[in-house]
């Protein structure tokens, strides 16, 4: 659920960077905290700038395909559910518009550009 939308909004797992902390360590805290799995290894994407018309955070965007499962740790103001979407499915989405949060569709369309090029 995301308050300022004031509905639920489809996303991959994401969270503030704490206290100057790595990208990196930032992910894989927080798909282990939301999602409850563990990463074995990340890849690092890409850097974007969410909405620079008003704020200057950078974040960065992650894949994993190798992991072990773990405990959630939920923070106690958030609400989330954790679902799996075929990488099909989840494609259409974007291009549908049911997926649009903007680091959301940056992965996947990585993704699915991988998935293109056979790597």
């Amino acid at each position: 659920y995301r308050h300022a939308l004031g509905k639920e909004v489809l996303e991959i797992p994401a969270g503030k960077r704490e206290n100057g902390e790595a990208f990196e360590v930032t992910a894989y805290r927080e798909l282990e905290e939301e999602c409850a799995l563990k990463p074995q290894k990340i890849k690092k994407i890409t850097e974007i700038c969410v909405s620079p018309g008003y704020d200057d955070e950078i974040i960065g965007i992650f894949y994993c395909d190798s992991f072990t499962d773990s405990v959630q740790h939920l923070d106690d103001d958030e609400e989330l559910s954790v679902l799996w979407l075929d990488k099909a499915e989840a494609y259409k989405m974007v291009k549908s518009g049911e997926i649009y949060d903007a680091k959301t569709v940056v992965a996947l369309l990585w993704r699915e550009k991988e998935d293109l090029l056979g790597r």
